[in-house]
C-alpha cells in the first residue's frame, strides 16, 4: 500500500547518526535490552515541536532550530526502546493523500561494543521548510494501533497568480480583443497566455479542462490549437503559452470556450468574422428501389438534403407491413397474406423530421392473399407406374401403365385399394391410394392333330378260360358333405365342434345344400405370389410364408377369401378383418390370439395374413401339406348358401 512501509527496512536505510548519538545520551549510556519484551505493555509517542492543532507536544528550541518534529517511544508512559520486530507497519500520508514516508526518519540504536541494536526509540519528521501542510501518521507496535497528527508550523498557503488571455483578431461582440494583420490574413484567433496580467507561460498540468462549444451546442475542438512551448536543445516542454482558434471560412458563427487553470474559470466569446450565414438546412427522400407484386412488396427510401442530426419517423402502418430506419435508409416490407386471411388494399404516409425540418412520402400497398394449397395423397403402385406419380390432389385423373408381364402371363386388369377397376384411370380420392395390376396365365392352344397310320388289327389269341368269384360286399351308404361352420344358433353367438368360443359375430343364419357340393382346389407355395385355383394360375396379394414362432404357413386372407367369391373390408377402429360370408359377417381381429392354439394373424406391408389350421376350422377346410414342394393343398366347399 502507498504509504505504508516496514519499520524493519526503513530503520536499516535511514539512520540519523546525530539523533542516536541524542537518544543514546538520554537514556545515560549504554543500553541493554534483554530478548524477551512484554507483549501486553501500553505503547505510545513523548512529542516534541509539533504545530498547532496536532497531537500534543512539547515546545524544544534546538528541534525548532533543526526544522524536526520528535517522536521519543514510551512503554507504559516510560521513555523505552521498542523492539523493531514488534513494529508491524508505519504509514504516512499528507494532506492531499500523497505518501509522506520521505519525511519520516527512524533512530535505531546504537551499543558500544556491539553495534546497531535491534531496536528503535525515536520517530523525526523534517518540516521541509514548510512543504508539507501536516502529515497523518500510524504506526501498529505490539498490535496498538496509533494515530498521530504532526502539523508543520512553516507551512505557508501558496499565492496562485491570475490567469488571463491577451486575445488578438477576436470578431466583434466577442471578448475584448485587438487586431492583428498577418492573424487575420491567415483566418486566425489567438490568444495569449498571461499570469498576474503578464505574458507567461502556464504548467500544462495546471489547466485540468478546456470544452469548445459552437452556436448550435457541438463540440469545436476541432478548431482550437494548443501551443506548446518549444526549448532548443531541450525539446518540447510541459508548459504552453497560447492558444490558436481557426475560422475555418466562417463554418462556424461563435464558440464559447472555457479553460481552468490553477483552479480559476476563464470564459471567452470567439466571434468569427469571416461567417456567412447559412441557407436553412433542407430535407428530401427518394426512392431507390421499388418492388411490387402478388407475393411480396419492397420499397428503399433515401433520406438526403443537408439538415443533420438524428432521424424521427412517424408513420401507422396496416398489421403486416414492417417499416424500418438504418443509417438514412428507410425500406417498407409487406408479407402476401396467408390463404385464407383477408388481401392489403391499402396506403399510408411516412413522415421524416431531422433537423427542425420535415419531409413525408405516400406508399401504397396492394397484395392479394395466398392461394390454399392443394393437399396432396399419395399414390402406390405395384406392377407399373401412375401418371402423376408420388402424390396427386383429390379429383386429379390419373393414369395407370402395366410393367412388363411375367414370362406365360399377361396384363388382366388393375385394383385400386383392392377394388377393381375398368380401364386404367381412376379419379383420385381424398385419401391415399395403392394400385396393383394383376396377371393372367396366357392360354396356350393344343398341339394340332396329325393323322395316324391304321391300325393293324391281328386276329385273337385265344386265352384259358378263368373263372374269378368276387366277395359280396354290402352296400355303403352315401358319405354326405359336412355342413359349413361356424353355425349360427343365436343372433351374436357362435358355437364351434372343436372349441368353445372364438371372437367371431354372424348377422344372419343360412342352411347349406349338402346334396351338390361346390369343391374348389387351392394351392399356395411359400414364397410364390403365384397360387392354383382349380388348376387355374392366378396371383396373390401377397407371398405366403411360413411364421418362425408358431412354425405354422401363413396365408393371405383376401386372396383366399376372394377365391370363395366373398368380400373382405378391414375395421381400422378395431384393427379387424371382417369376412362377409353368406351366413354372417366373420371377425378376424389382428391383435389378439386365435384360439385352441391356432397361433395369431400377422400384418405385412398392410395384408393380413392367416394360417393354415385357423382356414381348417373356420371355413371348414381340408388341408395338406405338400413337403417336397413346400405347398399347401386346401379343399372347400363353396355350395351356394339356401335361405
Amino acid at each position: 500500500m502507498q504509504g505504508k512501509m516496514q519499520l524493519k527496512r526503513l530503520a536499516a536505510l535511514f539512520v540519523c547518526l546525530m539523533i542516536l548519538a541524542a537518544a543514546v545520551a538520554s537514556i545515560g549510556g549504554p543500553v541493554e535490552v534483554g530478548a524477551d519484551v512484554p507483549m501486553a505493555r501500553t505503547f505510545r509517542f513523548d512529542i516534541f515541536n509539533n504545530g498547532e492543532d496536532g497531537s500534543p507536544s512539547r515546545p524544544n528550541a534546538g528541534l525548532a532550530e533543526q526544522g524536526l518534529i520528535r517522536m521519543w517511544t514510551q512503554l507504559d508512559g516510560a521513555n523505552a526502546p521498542v523492539y523493531l520486530a514488534a513494529a508491524d507497519t508505519i504509514e504516512a500520508l499528507d494532506q492531499n493523500g500523497n505518501c509522506a514516508e520521505e519525511f519520516v526518519r527512524i533512530g535505531r540504536l546504537w551499543q558500544d561494543g556491539t553495534g546497531w541494536l535491534d531496536y528503535f526509540n525515536m520517530l523525526d519528521v523534517n518540516k521541509d521548510g514548510g512543504s508539507w501542510r501536516y502529515i497523518n501518521l500510524t504506526i501498529t507496535v505490539y498490535g496498538q494501533a496509533v494515530h498521530v497528527l504532526l502539523v508543520n508550523a512553516l507551512f505557508e498557503e501558496p499565492v496562485l497568480p491570475v490567469f488571463s488571455f491577451d486575445i488578438f483578431n477576436n470578431g466583434e461582440d466577442g471578448s475584448p480583443s485587438r487586431p492583428n494583420a498577418g492573424l487575420a490574413e491567415q483566418g486566425l484567433i489567438r490568444m495569449w497566455t498571461q499570469l498576474d496580467g503578464v505574458n507567461a507561460p502556464v504548467y500544462l498540468a495546471a489547466a485540468d479542462t478546456i470544452e469548445a462549444f459552437d452556436q448550435d451546442g457541438n463540440c469545436a475542438e476541432a478548431f482550437v490549437r494548443v501551443g506548446r512551448v518549444w526549448q532548443s536543445g531541450t525539446g518540447w516542454l510541459d508548459y504552453f503559452n497560447m492558444i490558436d482558434v481557426d475560422k475555418d471560412g466562417g463554418s462556424w458563427r461563435y464558440i464559447n470556450l472555457t479553460i481552468t487553470v490553477y483552479g480559476q474559470v476563464i470564459h471567452v466569446l470567439l466571434v468569427n468574422a469571416n461567417y456567412t450565414p447559412q441557407p436553412p438546412p433542407t430535407l428530401y427522400l427518394t426512392v431507390n428501389a421499388v418492388t411490387i407484386s402478388d407475393t411480396n412488396l419492397y420499397v428503399s427510401v433515401h433520406v438526403g438534403g443537408t439538415a443533420t442530426g438524428p432521424i424521427t419517423l412517424t408513420y401507422t402502418a396496416p398489421a403486416g407491413i414492417c417499416v424500418t430506419l438504418v443509417n438514412d435508409e428507410i425500406t417498407v416490407n409487406a408479407t402476401r397474406p396467408a390463404a385464407g386471411e383477408p388481401d392489403i388494399n391499402t396506403k399510408f404516409t411516412i413522415t421524416v423530421l431531422r433537423g427542425g425540418t420535415e419531409a413525408t412520402i405516400t406508399v401504397n400497398v396492394d397484395l392479394t392473399a395466398e392461394e390454399a394449397v392443394p393437399v396432396l395423397f399419395s399414390i402406390t403402385v405395384t406392377g407399373g407406374t401412375a401418371s402423376p406419380s408420388g402424390t396427386a390432389a383429390e379429383g386429379v385423373l390419373v393414369t395407370l401403365t402395366p410393367d412388363t408381364p411375367p414370362a406365360g402371363y399377361e396384363f388382366y386388369y388393375w385394383t385400386v385399394n383392392d377394388v377393381r377397376i375398368e380401364g386404367n384411370t381412376f379419379a383420385m380420392p381424398a385419401a391415399d391410394v395403392e394400385a396393383a395390376a394383376v396377371w393372367k396365365a396366357i392360354e396356350v392352344p393344343p398341339p394340332p392333330i396329325h393323322p395316324q397310320p391304321p391300325i393293324t388289327v391281328f386276329p385273337p389269341i385265344p386265352l384259358p378260360s378263368i373263372q374269378i368269384v368276387l366277395p359280396e360286399v354290402a352296400p355303403q351308404p352315401p358319405i354326405p358333405w359336412r355342413p359349413r361352420r361356424p353355425q349360427v344358433v343365436a343372433d351374436t353367438e357362435v358355437l364351434y365342434e372343436k372349441y368353445e368360443s372364438a371372437p367371431y359375430e354372424a348377422t344372419e343364419v343360412y342352411e347349406y345344400a349338402t346334396d351338390e357340393p361346390i369343391v374348389l382346389i387351392l394351392i399356395f407355395t411359400e414364397g410364390r405370389i403365384e397360387y392354383l385355383l382349380n388348376d387355374q394360375v392366378r396371383i396373390s396379394v401377397g407371398e405366403p410364408f411360413i411364421d418362425v414362432a408358431t412354425d405354422r404357413m401363413m396365408i393371405p386372407l383376401r386372396t383366399f377369401a376372394e377365391a370363395l367369391g366373398v368380400e373382405v373390408d378391414w375395421d381400422s377402429a378395431t384393427r379387424s378383418a371382417l369376412v362377409h360370408l353368406p351366413s354372417g359377417t366373420l371377425t378376424v381381429p389382428a391383435d389378439e390370439m386365435l384360439p385352441d392354439g391356432m397361433g395369431s394373424v400377422i400384418i405385412v406391408d398392410d395384408r393380413v395374413f392367416i394360417p393354415l389350421r385357423f382356414v381348417m376350422y373356420a371355413f371348414d377346410a381340408e388341408v395338406e401339406w405338400d413337403s417336397a414342394n413346400r405347398s399347401a393343398v386346401i379343399a372347400v366347399n363353396a355350395g351356394k348358401p339356401i335361405k
